[in-house]
């Protein structure tokens, strides 16, 4: 019986991942300006403070890797971090709320952050410029879950597989106003919270 629900249920995300990816497939649908993604989002990369200096781990600073990378939202980190490692390493704070995308280990692994965390160097947070555009987080998760199959395609590597932040940049993003985002991220909320 597990087995079979088991199996159920990895229908339903197949079943769910195609939807998902043609309700944001909309070349030629009125309406939708398309821009690069660079142009309407800023990139932050991370970074790995020394793990041999044991003054900068323990602390209370949530430290995000791919391995924290488990649904849709980090809410806690396996390793925390010290004030002292975030000014003496290159780690950057990202704020409570945006996105973050592996580009290496894990390539297309994305999920938005729950509280003000560190990353490291495999992940970009990804920050809608608001003077340009605005950007539902939420909607940028999803839309960056349904470009996932294409985000892999294109990593190049030995061993391990990455992509490069220019290459990131150059994704086509489709920009809809702000309803039309809510709209689209409600149905995706209904069609998650069944199947989590």
């Amino acid at each position: 019986l597990k087995a079979n629900l088991q199996n159920e249920l990895e229908a339903y995300k197949t079943q769910y991942e195609y939807y998902r990816n043609h309700l944001f497939d909309l070349e030629g649908v009125e309406g939708v300006e398309w821009k690069k993604l660079g142009e309407v989002c800023n990139f932050i990369g991370g970074g790995t403070p020394d793990k041999n200096n044991k003054s900068y781990y323990g602390g209370n600073i949530r430290w995000a890797t791919v391995s924290d990378m488990n649904g849709n939202f980090i809410e806690d980190t396996l390793y925390h971090i010290t004030d002292d490692a975030i000014q003496k390493s290159s780690t950057k704070l990202i704020k409570s709320g945006s996105v973050i995308i592996s580009t290496h280990v894990g390539v297309g692994k994305v999920c938005i952050i729950k509280y003000d965390t560190a990353i490291n160097q495999d992940l970009k947070a990804v920050i809608p410029i608001t003077d340009k555009i605005n950007i539902d987080n939420k909607f940028l998760l999803y839309w960056f879950q349904s470009q996932k199959e294409f985000l892999l395609s294109n990593a190049r590597g030995g061993t391990v597989k990455g992509i490069g932040l220019d290459f990131v940049k150059s994704m086509d993003f489709p920009v809809l106003p702000l309803p039309v985002q809510h709209r689209i991220v409600s149905i995706l909320d209904r069609f998650d919270t069944l199947l989590n």
